[in-house]
């Protein structure tokens, strides 16, 4: 029956307690140029690895900037401006909501990039809303939006 090498009998190997013939089986150039190349290629992977982490952060600020839009012009006292409605963002009140109220007008600028706004009528709202919920607001030219003249009465009913 085969025996398995780990079955065979050991008694031609002959072993050595001398180091000066472990130091000669070993081949201390080949270890060396392993050490380098190992050392080489950790280093050029962890070269990528930083190279993608960073690509990536990049993009997932990127992707946060756009998500969380802020008022990027500068806003001035007695610019008219649009606030969003957070309400709507949580769906609270339903989708049928505007997504921004409006038109108000700034009336003053805090330090802490908020302001205090007023409504068409003139009324000072109590809170002071960051420049995340912002708009500035652009007023429509007279014809724009609205029907051309002629196009409802050319349609056959």
């Amino acid at each position: 029956m085969p025996k398995l090498p780990f079955q065979q009998p050991h008694d031609d190997v002959e072993y050595s307690d001398d180091e000066e013939a472990w130091d000669d089986a070993i081949n201390t150039e080949f270890l060396d140029s392993f050490i380098d190349k190992t050392r080489q290629l950790r280093q050029h992977v962890h070269d990528a690895a930083k190279e993608n982490i960073t690509e990536a952060q990049r993009q997932q600020k990127d992707s946060y900037n756009k998500r969380h839009a802020t008022c990027n012009e500068e806003v001035a006292v007695g610019q008219k401006v649009l606030l969003l409605n957070k309400k709507n963002v949580a769906r609270v009140v339903g989708k049928f909501e505007l997504p921004k109220k409006g038109p108000y007008t700034v009336v003053e600028i805090c330090d802490s990039k908020r302001v205090k706004l007023q409504n068409e009528n003139g009324v000072v709202l109590k809170t002071k809303y960051p420049y995340s919920q912002i708009v500035p607001f652009k007023e429509r030219r007279k014809n724009e939006g609205a029907p051309a003249q002629g196009k409802m009465n050319s349609v056959n009913w």
